[in-house]
This record gives C-alpha cells, sequence and structure tokens, in this order.
C-alpha cells in the first residue's frame, strides 16, 4: 500500500507554469487530464522534501514539479518507453499549448497536489445564495 510520503522516480519532461494563471488551478487542471492520457504516461505533481512540522495546506503551489512521463520501476522499460514518450507528446492534441522542457530528464520526489481552490467554491455559494434570494423577491413581487 503506497503512503503519501513514498518516494517515486519519474522519467519525463518539467512542465512550465505560466506567469499569468494561478498557480493552484493550473495544477489541478492539468491533474484532471491524467483521465485522457493513455498509460503508462500521466502529469506527476511532484515535492522533493518536506520539513519538521510541515502541513500540506501551508505548502507553498509554487514548490511542486509538474512532470509528464511515467513511473520508471525497471531500467529497460524505461529505455524503450522513453521513445515512446516523445513521440505520444508529438502526435497528441492533449498537450497543445502545454509548454515544457526540451530535454527529459529523471525526477523523484512524492506526489502532491494542492488543495482545491475555495474561492471558486465561495464563489459558486455566493452565486447560488444571489440566485435563491433573487428567486424570493420574485415571488414575494408576484404575491402582492
Amino acid at each position: 500500500m503506497s503512503r503519501w510520503y513514498d518516494i517515486i522516480a519519474v522519467y519525463g519532461y518539467e512542465i512550465y507554469i505560466p506567469g499569468n494563471v494561478n498557480t493552484t488551478n493550473y495544477i489541478n487542471t492539468l491533474h484532471d487530464l491524467n483521465g485522457m492520457i493513455e498509460s503508462p504516461y500521466k502529469i506527476y505533481s511532484l515535492l522533493t522534501s518536506v520539513c519538521n512540522g510541515w502541513e500540506e495546506d501551508t505548502v507553498s503551489s509554487d514548490a511542486p514539479f509538474l512532470i509528464i512521463g511515467f513511473q520508471v520501476e525497471d531500467l529497460d522499460e524505461c529505455i524503450s518507453q522513453r521513445y515512446q514518450l516523445d513521440q505520444y507528446l508529438q502526435d497528441n492534441l492533449i498537450f497543445e499549448g502545454i509548454s515544457y522542457v526540451t530535454k527529459a530528464q529523471f525526477h523523484s520526489g512524492f506526489e502532491w497536489l494542492p488543495p482545491v481552490d475555495s474561492d471558486i467554491e465561495s464563489d459558486s455559494q455566493s452565486s447560488t445564495q444571489e440566485e435563491e434570494e433573487e428567486e424570493e423577491e420574485e415571488e414575494e413581487n408576484l404575491s402582492l
């Protein structure tokens, strides 16, 4: 059974996070693409260290490295998958518009995702509440 702090080795390309986006949302959006990405490839969000007293909510969303690649378990398989990864990235429209480094490398760390942005949830809740209030006002006006 894997635990959150199990270190994994990944071979792949580091993804650039654009400067004009909400980093947390961008990481979560890329992670959502994993449902459409063909196995064994995946987008990983890796942290390389934690400190004593570490709390997940306090980790900066700038800390993780985003990697598109595959987990390394066997060196021979890694060598064959290396070229297939390049071809997969070139041929797949999912990755269009995503910028990543030009040379794949080995990376290690533990997988981490930032908490879902609570601002989005509170915006949804407040807009729902506003809609409910508007409906109540309309009902009151109709009853008058």
